[in-house]
């Protein structure tokens, strides 16, 4: 009793991240090594879950012989400048998502050539 509680043991859990030890279950003071022993303290784990990295999701050109890549999304799908294409059954990447509701425009982004495309969703599946 008085006496530091020197090095804690670090313990693992698959899908957390080990916080500390702390005097509550939830909420109370922090522990380490030079933190004071006492007859009847309890240190409980705390954990934070892991943010499990989502699986990427690919797009393939399914509803046409060809998909323009295009620099920007726009109102009118054939307005936007053409910097290449995708070809039946080509898969991609998929960056994002631009939905649009009620709108004939709803676009994946990706990347092409370095850089941040377009393509028009009407044609891809999620594969």
């Amino acid at each position: 009793q008085g006496a530091q509680l020197g090095k804690l043991s670090v313990p693992t859990r698959k899908g957390y991240t080990f916080k500390g030890w702390y005097t509550k279950k939830s909420g109370g003071k922090k522990a380490n090594s030079k933190t004071k022993a006492t007859k009847s303290a309890i240190y409980y784990a705390h954990w934070k879950k892991t943010e499990s990295k989502k699986k990427a999701r690919y797009g393939q050109v399914v509803k046409a012989a060809a998909v323009y890549v295009r620099k920007a999304p726009s109102r009118h799908v054939d307005t936007a400048p053409v910097v290449g294409q995708l070809k039946k059954g080509q898969t991609f990447k998929i960056q994002g998502f631009l939905d649009n509701p009620g709108t004939r425009d709803d676009w994946y982004t990706l990347k092409y050539k370095g850089k941040t495309r377009y393509v028009y969703a009407r044609y891809i599946k999620v594969v």
